[in-house]
């Protein structure tokens, strides 16, 4: 390709230009990444995966097909990330290591990631300060549990002698240590209550 005949000023907007067409084509891949994911057209070729297809079939390095198929699922759940890539405010190794966090801990945090990548610039940065609020942050889970009656009733007279939430009980009933030998196959928390018993 010659480009050397051409002005500075026509070299700077072609640059320009193509540079808006290179974010647009990403963004383009993105999308069809996903829709090959949903189709699971992958398979179809006999690739066992989607990453798979995109470093044996497409070409991709380990690390960039991972960075396209992290950004890929994280614009499905955010509109606002797909716009901020398409916009060039988000790179797909910011986009790949918010998807990291989001994957832990939800969308909800998506604008303040969102925010944290624009002060942090980098990748790397951004990933140094991810890191540093996954180590702070609360996790939400929730799980239910079978109770006999028994076993209900003596939840209910520990929650009152201890003055404790279900929350706050839980979290007193995991500090119990059981040693391996009273340790059957059984349900964590039923252990637990039973320690609790035996050791009342």
């Amino acid at each position: 390709m010659e480009l050397k005949y051409l002005t500075d000023k026509t070299l700077l907007n072609d640059t320009l230009r193509l540079a808006k067409r290179e974010r647009e084509i990403s963004v383009e891949v993105l999308h069809h990444l996903n829709e090959i994911e949903r189709r699971k057209l992958y398979s179809e070729l006999k690739y066992s995966s989607l990453f798979d297809y995109c470093v044996k079939h497409l070409g991709y390095s380990e690390g960039a097909a991972q960075r396209r198929i992290s950004s890929a699922r994280l614009m499905v759940k955010s509109e606002v990330v797909m716009e901020a890539l398409e916009q060039g405010e988000l790179n797909l190794s910011q986009a790949s290591a918010m998807a990291s966090y989001v994957n832990n801990f939800g969308t909800q945090d998506i604008p303040k990631l969102m925010k944290l990548a624009s002060e942090s610039g980098s990748a790397k940065k951004l990933q140094e300060n991810l890191e540093k609020k996954k180590s702070n942050a609360e996790v939400t889970f929730s799980f239910s549990v079978k109770l006999s009656g028994e076993e209900m009733k003596l939840v209910r007279e520990m929650k009152a002698e201890l003055d404790l939430n279900d929350k706050d009980l839980l979290l007193e009933l995991t500090k119990i240590t059981i040693p391996p030998f009273q340790r059957p196959s059984r349900n964590p928390i039923i252990i637990y209550l039973a320690f609790y018993r035996d050791w009342e």
